[in-house]
Formats: C-alpha cells, structure tokens, sequence
C-alpha cells in the first residue's frame, strides 16, 4: 500500500497564538485605517514607493520560508511587548496631530512586529526577526534626500560633461548645452533607484549569506553602485540627447533607459553578489544573539485563555490611542475671518499673472492684490480640523507646486529673511524666501504660516506647533501666507515692495483675529 505522510497538526498552542495575532492585527488596522490608507495610496500614486506594495508579499514568503527553522518551537507569549505598544502608539498619535505621514506609518507598522512578540514570544520572533524588520521598507520614506540627491546628480553631470569637452553654463540645477537645456527635476535624483536597491540588496543578502559583515558589506556597495549607476545615467542621457540634437531621450522615453540602466546595472550587483566570500561567523556573535532571545515565562493560565487576555489589552492601549487622536482632532474652534483680507484685496492679478501658489485642501481663501499698492500678489490659505478637509503642510501644496499645470515652476534660490512687519505678529517674524522661473518670467516669493497666534516660515515647526496646540486643546486652526512680485528689477527692489505691502496688511490681520 502506498503510505501518505501528512504534515503534523499545528499544537494548540499555536493555533491560539496565531488566532489571537490575527484578530488583535485586523483590530489595529482598522483602528489605524486611515494610516494605512495613507500609506497604500502612496504605493499606488508615487512611482518612487510602487515597491511598497511586494513588501507585505516578500515578507509572507520570507517567514513561510523559514517554516522548518520554527517548527517544534512553543510559543511563549510575554507581557513585555504590551508596554512597547505606548510609544508606538504616542509617536502615532504625535505624528497624526501634526500630520506627519511617514512617522505615522513607521508607528502602525512598528506595531506589527510587538504583536508578534506579544503572542509568540521573543525566541520564535528572533528566528524571524529578518521577516519582521523587512517590512518597514514598506514605508513611503526618503523624500528629504532629494535636494541632496538632486545636486549631487547635477555636480556630476556637469563635470562629466566638462571632461567630455562639452561646453555647459551651469545655474543650479539648470545647465545649457548647444544643443539645448536640460534641468535635474526629481525624477532624476535617484531616490527610486536607492529605495528601490536597499531592499533588493538587503534580501540577496540575508538569502545568500550568513555573515551579518558581509551582508553589510554588500549593501554598502549596491548603494554606492545605485548612486554612481543614476549619476551615469544622468550623464549618458544628456549626452545621448545632445549628440542626436534633441531627438533622443528629450522626453519620457529617458525615463524607460534609465529603468533598462538600472536593470543591467542591478543584475551586475546580483552577479558581483555570487562572487563575494562569506565572511565566517563568529562564534562570540552567536552566543551573544542567544543572550538577546531570553524566553519569558508564560502566564499561569490555559493558552487560549491566555492569548484572549492579552489581545483584549493590545486592543484597549491601541484603540485609547486611536480614540485619543480623534477626539483631540475635535477641539478647539473656528476664529479667523478672511473677509477682513479680502476686503483689502483686489481679485486682478493681470499684473502678477503667471505664477499662483497652490494650496489645496483649504477652508477659504484671499488671493488678489493689495488695492492700491505695488505688483504684490497676495494669498491667505485658512486651514481647520485639518485630518478632515485637507492638511496645510503636505506634498503638493506650496510655493512651488508644479499641480496647476502649464511649464514647470523653478526654484533658482530658496533663503530666508525677516521683515520687520509681518501679517500675524506684531512683532516682524521669519519667511521663507524663494526666487522662482518659468518660461523666462521670474518671481520672489515670500512664504510664512500662522498657527495658534505664532508665525513660522520652517514647515517643520509648524508640524510640531501644529501638534502642541491639538495636544493643549486649541485646535489647528492655522494660516498660510505667500506673497509674490515679478523681478523686473534689483532682488532689492522686489523685496522692497514684499516689505511694504506685508506692513499694509497688518490692519486687516488684527480684524480677521490674528
């Protein structure tokens, strides 16, 4: 007879750990939805973060994986993980008052791995702790490396096109050819290529070596490669269109060979990999992993028991998180009367026309000219209960938001300055300064924000002001201000007329309760 050998039941230890995690994670994300939501939408809409759609996959493949190295493992779940979930929670709840996304999704993502050692214990949870950490490169994070990124691609190409005796004038991240202009936007800063090359080479790594060293090593050199290989590209790219006088790789198709560079220039690395020795692992460094996986002793009840205790309290500390998050969201009341700035406002822009700052998302808003005065444009954004209708601060709104369409808007220079007058406080404040281009047309810009009776041009701090009002209970009910003049003359003289029309709304700032 032929003999069939199944695999052996799960204990039912197992069976009530596993129930138990997955009740207690559907419960958190749908206490957190609206985090998650966040996250997923920027999986679908920003071709940078497209791979954080496999992560969840990668990591379910990674721990069926290692199936063998677990099985006949007990879990031991430990209370110590339920104290884990407060700063969890906290940084979540700071983060979703001030309306900072990516510190919310490393907090509900980070939320994941202490539920995991809440019901399984800290031995099996150390055996996948690469699965479990491998998860956090599903948050949308980095964007703060592209100015950096940007420059450094300009720098290169510019000298790579100096050595190769082409002639090239620089402005920033703007550069002239003979053959035409080119310009270093954020599709070519190579943050895709390096969020995209981490995580590869993070799991070629943990795949095919043993050595932690060595896998450091490795991923070491993919970054290098992965910024050398986007330079490269920028360099080829630009050569390729002025060498076919702009016939070639002018448009989106320098796009397709960037992402056919990046492909051959990956499976290089992946090759490069199969040649590397494995450092030895140390036998100190296995001893000490042992001591860092101590097993708790479990609570002196039946498991199923056990397990329910537990997921009612992860549950309670996530959902008075959640809860606390809303109802802060609910305080404080509305105050600011825009009528008082459009009462002093024009609606012609014709002598400004060609620039207008995007801020979606607001309550109302008072966009004209100051009746009388100079070519100053002026816009007044009034935000409020902001999870709801729109946040202030986020991607796409701006002084230099490209959402309007038309030709791409240009930061040429971005400083700062303090006029002694300012719309928000009597006693002058900082703004951010920009100086701006398209097709030819130039602006300087001014740019601060209001928020509980204070005025800040670091949108940084008015995240963090943002959150310490809804935390005392005042509400977000916040301002943002730009105001914009053509440079046909001196940046002087254009700061000059920023100046004086900022003093000239200083009065209907005190009427609309600033």
């Amino acid at each position: 007879m032929l003999a069939i050998s199944l695999p052996p039941k799960p204990a039912p230890a197992v069976i009530a750990a596993a129930l138990a995690f997955a009740v207690t994670t559907a419960a958190m994300v749908l206490l957190f939805l609206p985090s998650w939501q966040s996250m997923a939408s920027i999986w679908w809409n920003n071709e940078t973060y497209t791979h954080g759609m496999l992560v969840p996959l990668v990591t379910a493949w990674l721990i069926w994986r290692e199936r063998a190295a677990v099985a006949g493992m007990t879990p031991k779940p430990t209370r110590l993980s339920l104290p884990v979930l407060l700063p969890c929670g906290a940084a979540w709840l700071v983060a979703y008052l001030a309306g900072i996304n990516s510190v919310q999704h490393f907090a509900v993502v980070a939320m994941l791995p202490c539920l995991f050692v809440l019901f399984f214990g800290w031995r099996i949870a150390w055996k996948l702790a690469f699965p479990l950490g491998f998860l956090f490169f599903a948050v949308p994070f980095g964007e703060f490396l592209m100015p950096w990124l940007m420059d450094r691609t300009a720098d290169f190409t510019v000298l790579a096109l100096q050595v190769s005796g082409v002639p090239v004038l620089r402005d920033g991240r703007n550069f002239v050819l003979p053959s035409g202009r080119w310009s270093v936007v954020e599709a070519c800063s190579g943050l895709r290529y390096l969020l995209a090359a981490i995580p590869l080479a993070m799991l070629y790594g943990y795949l095919s070596f043993r050595s932690m060293r060595t896998r450091a090593l490795y991923v070491g050199i993919v970054v290098l490669v992965a910024l050398v290989a986007n330079w490269m590209r920028a360099y080829l790219i630009v050569m390729l269109g002025h060498l076919s006088s702009m016939k070639l790789a002018a448009g989106v198709d320098h796009l397709v060979y960037g992402w056919l560079f990046f492909g051959i220039v990956m499976g290089g690395a992946f090759w490069f990999g199969s040649l590397l020795p494995d450092l030895p692992v140390t036998g100190r460094s296995r001893s000490r992993r042992r001591r860092r996986t101590p097993d708790t002793e479990p609570l002196p009840l039946p498991s199923s028991v056990r397990m329910a205790l537990l997921s009612g309290f992860g549950i309670l500390v996530m959902a008075a998180t959640a809860f606390a998050g809303a109802a802060l969201q609910r305080q404080g009341g509305e105050h600011i009367q825009l009528s008082a700035f459009r009462g002093e406002l024009v609606a012609d822009l014709a002598a400004v026309s060609g620039y207008r700052p995007t801020y979606e998302g607001a309550r109302g808003s008072a966009v004209g000219m100051v009746a009388g005065g100079a070519p100053v444009g002026v816009g007044v954004y009034h935000y409020f209960h902001q999870q709801r209708t729109g946040e202030m601060i986020t991607h796409g709104n701006g002084v230099a938001s490209n959402k309007e369409g038309g030709s791409r808007i240009t930061v040429r220079r971005q400083s700062g300055a303090s006029p002694i007058a300012l719309p928000g406080t009597e006693e002058g404040g900082d703004v951010a300064e920009y100086e701006l281009e398209r097709d030819g047309q130039r602006w300087l810009a001014w740019e601060w924000f209001w928020v509980n009776g204070r005025v800040y041009a670091d949108p940084r701090r008015v995240k963090l002001a943002t959150a310490v009002a809804l935390l005392s209970g005042l509400g977000d009910e916040s301002l943002a201000f730009v105001m914009w003049t053509p440079m046909t003359d001196s940046p002087d003289k254009a700061r000059e007329r920023l100046a004086a029309e900022a003093g000239r709304l200083l009065p209907a700032a005190r009427r609309a309760g600033l």
